[in-house]
């Protein structure tokens, strides 16, 4: 993601997690990698959220006030239509494609379903991103979009 935002200063990225909580510590790691708060409300400013505990009121859009993550209302559905993401990444998928409402509305805002913006108006799909625990996911059903690739991490460093 911060790759992403990084190459190009016009991208947005929308980060679709489990809960809220997860959503804000994406965004202030993100924030922590930019030296400056200008810097870091630029990029925070492409940046867009949306957890599976409230996916219906749609991605929020975040900033930095007073020293922290501002959440900011959903927002308004013609104003998310017209966004458009360059990248759309979706934590725990192999829980949150199995709620089908939920899959629906990531693959939305992606821009791979007949009701995005990503197809009849000639925009491209943005690339997605399925981040998924492959010990749970193997046990699970999958219900994954088809038509991805598969990549194995073997190693994931935490700071």
């Amino acid at each position: 993601m911060l790759l992403r935002l990084q190459e190009n200063l016009t991208a947005r990225v929308l980060f679709v997690a489990a809960n809220p909580a997860l959503t804000i510590f994406v965004v202030k790691w993100l924030a922590l990698r930019m030296k400056g708060i200008t810097k870091q409300r630029k990029l925070i400013a492409r940046v867009h959220i949306m957890s599976a505990d409230n996916f219906r009121a749609g991605p929020s859009a975040v900033g930095i006030r007073n020293g922290a993550i501002d959440v900011k209302k959903p927002l308004a559905g013609d104003c998310v239509g017209k966004v458009g993401y360059a990248l759309v990444v979706l934590d725990e998928a192999h829980h949150a494609c199995r709620n089908t409402d939920l899959r629906a509305a990531v693959l939305h805002y992606a821009g791979r379903s007949d009701t995005s913006s990503g197809g009849s108006d000639g925009a491209a799909p943005s690339q997605l991103l399925l981040l998924s625990d492959a010990s749970q996911a193997a046990a699970l059903e999958q219900v994954f979009p088809e038509g991805l690739e598969p990549v194995l991490l073997t190693e994931m460093v935490r700071s």
